[in-house]
């Protein structure tokens, strides 16, 4: 199918949706498409890769389904009003409180994380200097400590890249845990991904 009677089909399919919904998603099927074309998918191969045109508006469909509809502005009342402005004493300091445990929290834990990537790197450093040392020492026929720095540099090395790695998982676990918890104290949606 080539990507004019995609379109085509994939508009007839859409009756029912207001012409803003149908713009909308006729243009990001046409970027899709597009984008396939450029990395070097032929027009039917890059319409192929979208699936079922079937699958598509049945899905389409649910998630129009799943979106509340307003029909009509609802009104504050007079009353919500008042009470919102006298006991703004009681919750403004709230808000400011939860606030700034919040952001404390935040800040204490990519502080960790920031003092373990120094560990990381006093790490790195230590393994650096050992292996100097011992470079030294091999020379003034100070085997012993020579060995023994050997040891400790390629023990430093290990510990680097342990720590590296436990390091980094820490922070992208960290960086998912504060997407989550953004979205859900914010009540945003996950962003979907598009399987190409």
């Amino acid at each position: 199918m080539t990507k004019s009677e995609f379109l085509a089909k994939l508009k007839s399919g859409l009756s029912g949706f207001s012409q803003d919904e149908i713009q909308k998603t006729l243009a990001y099927y046409t970027e899709l498409i597009d984008d396939h074309m450029e990395d070097g998918a032929t027009e039917e191969e890059a319409v192929a890769a979208i699936g079922s045109l079937e699958d598509l508006l049945f899905e389409l469909r649910s998630e129009k389904k799943e979106v509340p509809i307003v029909k009509a502005k609802k009104k504050v009342s007079v009353t919500a009003v008042i009470l919102i402005i006298l006991g703004f004493p009681l919750w403004f300091p709230l808000l400011v409180t939860f606030f700034s445990v919040f952001l404390t929290i935040y800040i204490v834990l990519w502080t960790v994380i920031l003092v373990l990537y120094v560990g990381v790197l006093s790490c790195l450093i230590g393994g650096i200097a050992g292996l100097v040392l011992a470079a030294i020492n091999f020379p003034l026929l100070q085997w012993g400590e020579g060995f023994f720095l050997l040891g400790c540099s390629i023990l430093a090395f290990g510990l680097t890249i342990l720590l590296f790695l436990a390091t980094t998982w820490l922070a992208k676990q960290l960086c998912r845990g504060s997407g989550w918890l953004f979205r859900k104290t914010f009540h945003l949606p996950k962003r979907k991904e598009v399987m190409a």
